[in-house]
C-alpha cells in the first residue's frame, strides 16, 4: 500500500518492557503498519510474550533467531521491509499514540525530507519522567549537530525508503555501539536529507545498562572516527592541536584541558570550504560545548 508503514523492533531479554512498548504501537492513530520484533535469541521470557502479543494482532510478524548482536539484528529487519516507510523503535520505549501520524503526514508534506525524528520525554527504569531530550528541526541544523554530538534519536526516525537509498540503510559492522551515528553521517554525506518534529512523540528509556552506560570509551572512540571522516569528506581538515581540542570538548574528558586560545583556533578551523550558515550552526554547537565542558570542570 502507498502509505504502508514496516517496523522494525529488535529486542534481547526485553521481557520487563516488550510488552508496554508494543502495545503503544498497537495503540497508534495511524493502524495502517506491519511491526516486524526479530528476538535475537533472549534467555527470558521475551518469546512467551511475544508469542501472546502475535496471537491477538495479525501486524505482529516475529521473527527468533540465535543471538548475533543489535547491527546484525537490524541489517535482518532492514532487507525484509518492503513498505515505502520504515520506522525504528527500541523494545524498552514508549509511543506517543500520533507519532507515526505526525511523522508520515509530515513526510508528505515535505518530500525533500529523507529521514524524520522527533523530540523526547525521558523516562527511568520504572517509567517515571526524568527529563527532555530535543534536537535540531531544520536539515542544515542537523547537519551541523552531527559533526559533534548525534543529530537524531535513533529509535524516533521514520525512513522513506527508495530505491537511491536502501543500500546505504545497512548498518556498519566496524562502527559499533555507535552504529546509528554512522548511519546518519553517511546519509548526510551522500545528500540525503535528515530533521526533527519538535515534539515530544516517545518516550525514551534510560538506564544504567544502556549502551551509552556500559560502553562509553568504545563510543566516543568509534564516534570520533566516524566524524573524523565525515569532516574530511566535507572538506573540513583539523590540524592536529584542532582535532585534540575538539576530542576532548566532545568527549568531556574533563582531567584535560582546553584553553580559550586553543578553542578560538578551533572555531576558525571551520573556513572556507563551508557555507556562511552551516559555520553559524557548526560554531554554535561548538561554543555551546565549549561552555558546558568549562562548567563541568568547575564543578567537578
Amino acid at each position: 500500500m502507498k502509505d504502508s508503514i514496516d517496523i522494525i523492533l529488535p529486542v534481547y531479554n526485553g521481557e520487563d518492557y516488550i510488552s508496554e512498548s508494543i502495545e503503544s504501537i498497537l495503540n497508534q492513530t495511524f493502524s495502517h503498519f506491519n511491526l516486524i520484533v526479530i528476538n535475537d535469541g533472549s534467555t527470558d521470557n521475551t518469546k512467551l510474550i511475544l508469542e501472546r502479543l502475535k496471537s491477538a494482532d495479525d501486524r505482529i510478524q516475529v521473527i527468533n533467531k540465535d543471538n548475533e548482536g543489535l547491527i546484525a539484528t537490524l541489517n535482518l529487519g532492514i532487507s525484509l521491509s518492503r513498505a515505502k516507510y520504515l520506522v525504528r523503535m527500541d523494545h524498552d520505549d514508549i509511543l506517543a499514540p500520533n507519532k507515526l501520524e505526525m511523522q508520515i503526514n509530515y513526510m508528505k508534506r515535505h518530500e525533500n525530507i529523507d529521514v524524520l525524528g522527533c523530540n523526547a520525554v525521558l523516562i527511568d527504569s520504572v517509567g517515571e519522567k526524568v527529563g527532555s531530550i530535543s534536537f535540531p528541526v531544520t536539515p542544515l541544523a542537523v547537519k551541523a549537530k552531527s559533526f559533534v554530538r548525534v543529530p537524531v534519536l535513533h529509535p524516533s526516525v521514520m525512513i522513506k525508503v527508495s530505491d537511491k537509498i536502501r543500500p546505504f540503510l545497512y548498518y556498519d559492522e566496524s562502527q559499533l555501539y555507535c552504529e546509528d551515528f554512522g548511519l546518519w553521517l553517511r546519509l548526510l554525506d551522500n545528500g540525503f536529507c535528515i530533521t526533527n518534529l519538535k515534539e515530544k512523540l516517545m518516550y525514551y528509556r534510560v538506564h544504567n545498562s544502556s549502551v551509552s552506560s556500559t560502553r562509553k570509551k568504545d563510543m566516543q572512540y568509534n564516534a570520533c572516527k566516524i566524524i573524523e571522516s565525515a569532516m574530511k569528506n566535507m572538506g573540513v581538515k583539523l590540524g592536529g592541536n584542532d582535532w585534540e581540542s575538539f576530542k576532548i570538548l566532545r568527549n568531556k574528558e574533563l582531567e584535560k584541558n582546553v584553553t580559550l586560545m586553543s578553542f578560538l583556533s578551533l572555531l576558525m578551523s571551520f573556513g572556507s570550504n563551508t557555507s556562511f550558515l552551516f559555520k553559524v550552526f557548526i560554531k554554535k554547537e561548538l561554543i555551546e560545548l565549549f561552555f558546558k565542558f568549562k562548567i563541568k570542570r568547575v564543578l567537578k
